[in-house]
């Protein structure tokens, strides 16, 4: 099962572009088999969850949750179906409590993006995985990332952290067998029974438009 982690939409992100619908789309037609709808601060309500999975059947569509813990630092939380237990800038070891006694997974979102350290509150609880490569990971944040992979000893997950339709299908993981819930999701997370997938080709592309729309955005306007 190919699922992405970390998707946002519009809906329920401030910094979401893209409309649930057109997320959902965009990961059936990248190849996806799942993906996990992790809005910021705010878990899909069952209601609204059905109805969505309701019009793409042919996707598997989880909730979780991207808890703030301050401005630079965020985990992802999958496998916790109870709300109340989660909260924006929550100490960590309440978060991770949370998390075990409801038996899910908690995964550290791009660190090193907005800090140039992870607190030390967050480094010592036991996360359950922490993110290698997605759209907010960028290039010189991949060495710190690696090293505090190998003092924790956690596994790597890769996810899109998708904010618009294009960010989709670059990143991802393989389940060895498909989840059948978000509990079973969290279980195989935690268990690391998993392969990292990306999409070296469409990487590329992107990294070589790049640097042109760059140049055209910081070309001076002709008066």
């Amino acid at each position: 099962m190919k699922i992405d982690l970390h998707v946002h939409t519009s809906k329920h992100s401030q910094c979401g572009v893209s409309s649930p619908a057109e997320m959902v789309q965009a990961a059936i037609a990248c190849g996806l088999d799942a993906i996990v709808l992790a809005e910021h601060d705010y878990m899909w309500q069952e209601e609204e969850l059905a109805d969505l999975q309701g019009r793409f059947p042919e996707i598997k569509i989880f909730s979780g949750v991207e808890v703030s813990i301050d401005v630079a630092e965020h985990i992802v939380v999958i496998g916790v179906e109870d709300r109340q237990l989660l909260s924006p800038f929550m100490a960590p070891a309440d978060l991770v409590a949370a998390v075990c006694s409801h038996r899910g997974a908690a995964i550290l979102a791009h660190p090193f993006r907005w800090a140039p350290s992870v607190r030390k509150d967050i480094q010592d609880v036991q996360l359950d995985a922490i993110e290698i490569f997605s759209n907010s990971i960028r290039n010189y944040m991949q060495q710190p990332i690696r090293d505090l992979q190998r003092k924790l000893r956690l596994p790597f997950v890769a996810s899109s952290d998708g904010h618009h339709t294009k960010q989709l299908g670059l990143y991802a993981i393989d389940l060895q067998h498909p989840a059948q819930d978000g509990k079973d999701l969290a279980r195989m997370i935690r268990h690391g029974q998993f392969s990292i997938l990306t999409n070296p080709q469409r990487i590329d592309e992107i990294n070589e438009i790049i640097p042109a729309e760059t140049k055209k955005l910081s070309k001076p306007t002709e008066s």
